[in-house]
C-alpha cells in the first residue's frame, strides 16, 4: 500500500529538465556546495534554538545553471552553464506531475510515537475531567458501562478497562491505525478465516501472510507543470 501525506514544508513549483549525455561536476564545486549548505543549516538551528542531529542523507542542492528564453521563439530556450550553452525547447504538460519523496521509516515511527504520547496525555486529562463531572451526578442502577472494542482483533491496541467510559472520537485519536486499509484488510481476512475453518494449514499460512500488507509512505514536495528538453550539443561562448 502506498500512502501520500501532506508536505511538511511549503509546496514548491518545479521544472523538469531533460538532458542528453552526462554532466561532470568537479569535486571542488561539490565540496563548496556542501559547506554552504551546512552553514545554512547551522544558521537555521541557531535561529530556531533547537538542536537537531546531523542528517548525512540530506539531498545536496547544486545550482546547475540558468535557463534563458529565446526572444525570437517562445518555445525555444537555452541552458547557460558558465561559458557553455545548450539549446533546447520548453513546453507545458497537459496535466501537472507530483513530486514525491519517500519518508524514512525510523523518523515516521518516532513522529507517530510522539503524537500518540501527546494524544494519550490529552486524553488522560480529558478522562480525569469527565470522571470528576460524572462523580457529581448520580447514575441510575440500570446504567451499564460502555467499553469501546477495537475494529481489528489482530492489531495490538491499549484498550481501557470495562468500567471506564470514553468517546469514540477520543478512542480513534489513540488508535489511528484502526482507520487504515491495513486494519480493514486484516479484519476482512479474519472473518474469512473464521468462516473457512475446514481449510488446511497451508491455506491458513497464506492468509496470515496476506494480512501483512507492505506500506510505503511518501511526502508531497513539489509539483511540475513545465519541462525543458535540451537535445543539442553544448557550445562554448566567449564574452
Amino acid at each position: 500500500m502506498i500512502q501520500i501525506v501532506a508536505p511538511s514544508d511549503e509546496l514548491r513549483e518545479m521544472t523538469l529538465l531533460e538532458m542528453q549525455g552526462k554532466v561532470s561536476i568537479p569535486p571542488k564545486v561539490l565540496q563548496q556546495a556542501r559547506e554552504q549548505q551546512r552553514e545554512k543549516e547551522e544558521e537555521q538551528k541557531l535561529l530556531s534554538g533547537v538542536k537537531h542531529p546531523r542528517n548525512e542523507e540530506t539531498v545536496l542542492e547544486l545550482p546547475l545553471g540558468s535557463v534563458e528564453n529565446d526572444s525570437r521563439n517562445e518555445k525555444r530556450c537555452s541552458l547557460h552553464i558558465g561559458t557553455l550553452v545548450v539549446d533546447g525547447s520548453q513546453g507545458k504538460y497537459r496535466e501537472p506531475l507530483l513530486v514525491l519523496r519517500r519518508r524514512d521509516e525510523k523518523k515516521r515511527e518516532q513522529g507517530s510515537s510522539n503524537n500518540n504520547n501527546n494524544n494519550n496525555n490529552n486524553n488522560n486529562n480529558n478522562n480525569n475531567n469527565n470522571n470528576n463531572r460524572n462523580n457529581d451526578v448520580e447514575k441510575p442502577s440500570s446504567f451499564s458501562s460502555i467499553s469501546i472494542q477495537p475494529l481489528s482483533t489482530t492489531a495490538t491496541t491499549k484498550t481501557s478497562s470495562s468500567s471506564s467510559i470514553c468517546l469514540l472520537e477520543d478512542w480513534l485519536k489513540d488508535h489511528p491505525e484502526e482507520l487504515t486499509l491495513d486494519a480493514a484488510a486484516a479484519a476482512n481476512n479474519n472473518n474469512n478465516n473464521n468462516n473457512n475453518n475446514n481449510n488446511n494449514n497451508n491455506e491458513n499460512d497464506k492468509d496470515g501472510n496476506a494480512n501483512k500488507v507492505p506500506r510505503k509512505v511518501y511526502e508531497l514536495v513539489g509539483i511540475v507543470e513545465r519541462y525543458v528538453l535540451l537535445n543539442s550539443k553544448p557550445m562554448r561562448t566567449f564574452s
